[in-house]
């Protein structure tokens, strides 16, 4: 019962939001659509039928587990916890095991067994802001780091999840989110004494509190793999291009307006269109417009039409007023389109464009997915409509070059192309160990092996980590060069 009583619980909360909202499905939509208000009735619902569902449970119990349940829905934490674990499975679906929350132990709790956890080497903490759904990042580097134990037994590494505020003044961790390796289930516990963490990276965080909490732990000399100061750059979108064009790294064309740059904006991005686009022969063009400093397609937009300023202009009157709604809150990236390889959508039975994430850890482009945008869209992020996709088995995936009527797999030159490219990138910000590189593949002139991958952005706290499957076996996973890394420079 004590492994399972948040489980149950949740099973219960969210069977009254069914009953009074209907399919969980059809509300995650709503949600995601931004029915602000749908979210405050569903929260209400948690807070009243709470004592109800706590009675439920109850009276199914034996007389020692009676006890000890009231005593557990009587912390004010497992309470709010179990309310926040069954509003993620409304808000996203769960793509690892179910966390089980176990209440702390206190004074007069019944003993109930419930899972001992023994740490008997270094421990590794991936720290985060955002709770909701956060295990769908983490267990796959805990699934890695299992793996990595059982073939090397030398150093036996373990991986815990810390919220930001269950660090301690010292940098340890009072509760941490653990993964159980007899009953392979995640469990979230308190600590009587705080663990002693030994490394971390930075996940599922702003940059403003990783600069934060990045500050806080080198005061107490916790070797951090995505250290503030060393990835710092990797935000500003603009430095990311400057980097990479003096290191030659394929990268699109930019350009970039002050947010304070004064001037007639108008003037201001038809200079830089005109950098952008003088030597273009094109009939066609994109142009993307996006925040410096955005993360997930925030704000990002296409605009397409041929490669003169005032006739580009007068098909996309709305350019002006999005560059404007950027610049309220941030610079401007005025970037050129590129792509002309596009991934066969067997549902439409069209191409779409997409993009290529490769995660690279420690040097090594290991792991990674595709994401489809949408048909009839140039862009390729989740926030603007696109899909994922695994690439489980490779040999299954359809790609159309634009010159050809038939859509064909990649053979493993492109692959290697785009892993190179990707590690090449990732090198020009070696502070950050573990680095999801988004890239998308360009066919010039001539034969197939005049592809060129061009990178587009750098994220060191890269999501959609349960996705990823090695780039060379298909199989699920993110980093197995992350745990040789740290244990090659393990003191």
């Amino acid at each position: 019962m004590s492994n399972d009583l948040s489980l149950q619980l949740k099973e219960r909360l969210l069977a009254e939001i069914r009953m009074n909202h209907g399919v969980i499905l059809s509300l995650r939509l709503r949600i995601h659509q931004g029915d602000s208000d749908l979210l405050k009735n569903i929260a209400r619902i948690l807070d009243d039928c709470f004592p109800a569902v706590m009675n439920a449970a109850i009276q199914e119990s034996d007389s020692q587990q009676q006890e000890w349940i009231r005593a557990a829905c009587a912390q004010t934490r497992f309470r709010e916890r179990v309310k926040q674990i069954t509003m993620e499975a409304v808000y996203g679906e769960s793509l690892s095991p179910p966390l089980r929350v176990l209440p702390d132990s206190a004074e007069g709790m019944s003993r109930i067994d419930s899972p001992r956890f023994s740490f008997t080497g270094p421990i590794h903490a991936v720290v985060f802001e955002f709770l909701p759904n956060v295990t769908n990042e983490l267990y796959p580097l805990m699934i890695d780091s299992y793996v990595h134990n059982s073939m090397n037994r030398g150093i036996q590494r373990h991986v815990i999840g810390v919220y930001m505020n269950w660090l301690d003044e010292n940098g340890g961790a009072a509760r941490a989110i653990v993964f159980d390796e007899i009953s392979q289930n995640i469990f979230e516990t308190s600590f009587i004494i705080p663990l002693r963490i030994k490394t971390v990276h930075f996940l599922c965080i702003s940059s403003q509190t990783h600069q934060r909490l990045s500050e806080r732990l080198a005061k107490k000399r916790i070797t951090q793999l995505n250290p503030y100061d060393g990835v710092k750059e990797t935000d500003d979108k603009f430095a990311c291009y400057q980097r990479w064009k003096q290191e030659e790294v394929p990268t699109p064309p930019t350009a970039w307006i002050e947010r304070k740059s004064g001037g007639d904006l108008k003037e201001n991005i038809a200079h830089c269109f005109n950098e952008l686009f003088t030597s273009q022969k094109n009939e066609e063009i994109q142009l993307v417009l996006q925040p410096n400093r955005g993360t997930e397609g925030r704000l990002t937009k296409s605009f397409a039409g041929v490669p003169q300023w005032e006739p580009f202009l007068q098909a996309n009157p709305d350019l002006l007023p999005h560059a404007e709604s950027i610049l309220r809150e941030d610079d401007l990236l005025l970037r050129a389109g590129v792509g002309n390889i596009r991934m066969w959508d067997e549902l439409d039975e069209t191409a779409v464009f997409f993009d290529i994430r490769v995660n690279v850890s420690a040097g090594r482009a290991e792991s990674g997915f595709l994401t489809k945008a949408p048909k009839g869209s140039f862009i390729a992020t989740r926030r603007k409509g696109a899909l994922i996709v695994e690439w489980k088995d490779r040999k299954r995936l359809r790609f159309l070059m634009e010159e050809s009527s038939e859509p064909a797999p990649f053979d493993d030159s492109i692959w290697e192309i785009t892993k190179q490219t990707a590690e090449r990138a990732a090198a020009c910000f070696p502070a950050c160990q573990l680095a999801g590189l988004d890239l998308r593949l360009m066919k010039e002139s001539g034969p197939l092996s005049a592809v060129k991958a061009y990178v587009l952005d750098i994220n060191p706290r890269p999501a959609g980590l349960s996705h990823a499957c090695y780039i060379d076996t298909g199989e699920p996973g993110v980093t197995q060069g992350l745990w040789e890394y740290l244990d090659r420079n393990e003191s």
